[in-house]
């Protein structure tokens, strides 16, 4: 039976991806190159260092990569700040019912932990959370197991004890290299991610019998 549940943030709690694109293409523009939606869809689920290290690089960018970061972050909560933004639907109460049966819950993102502090304290969702971990502050980023890897370790977990909620490729596959079982959650604002590399693909958090099917996978 399932015993930790580990929640990818961005795409899978809050319908971020479009916002992101948004702040990003904003920044690049001024940083004098322009970022397709194509481009963006291959960093969906990577951390934002490895998106700027590859950028600078390409771009001979004269900032450094954590210049880059900060410039992003800024642009990014400037567009949250102004965007009336909700958890997604269904996943509030999911995370409340795995709580309630005394599920252990991680948030392992890719994204900076200023960011994941802000959305879990936007939706309150701070006090469901045993822990909460950022790619950004590992070496290797998703699809490397690293993230996970560590959500195990900080919970005593073994690989067959937990599963994992996510919602991109690099998400997912960072979850098979760990051994944990993977759902795959279809949000329709995170295109051409390959779920079918998931054990399971979730297309709604409101189905009636979501937290059955997530406890005993």
């Amino acid at each position: 039976m399932t015993q930790t549940v580990i929640f990818d943030m961005d795409g899978v709690i809050i319908d971020s991806e479009p916002l992101h694109y948004i702040s990003q293409k904003k920044l690049t523009d001024k940083l004098g190159f322009s970022l397709t939606e194509t481009q963006a869809q291959q960093f969906i689920g990577t951390s934002s260092k490895n998106m700027w290290q590859i950028l600078k690089t390409q771009y001979e960018l004269p900032y450094s990569v954590e210049e880059l970061m900060e410039m992003g972050l800024e642009s990014y909560f400037d567009i949250l700040d102004q965007t009336p933004v909700e958890p997604i639907a269904g996943v509030r109460e999911l995370i409340e019912d795995l709580h309630t049966h005394k599920i252990r819950l991680v948030l392992a993102s890719s994204s900076e932990r200023k960011s994941i502090d802000k959305v879990l304290k936007l939706f309150s969702l701070e006090k469901y959370f045993d822990h909460r971990i950022s790619g950004a502050e590992f070496i290797q980023s998703k699809p490397h197991p690293e993230i996970f890897l560590t959500a195990l370790q900080k919970t005593q977990s073994q690989p067959h004890q937990a599963v994992v909620i996510e919602d991109s490729t690099n998400g997912i596959k960072a979850a098979k290299a760990a051994g944990i079982f993977c759902f795959g959650y279809d949000n329709p604002n995170s295109p051409g991610q390959a779920l079918h590399l998931s054990d399971c693909i979730i297309d709604s958090f409101l189905q009636a019998d979501i937290t059955d099917i997530i406890l005993r996978k």
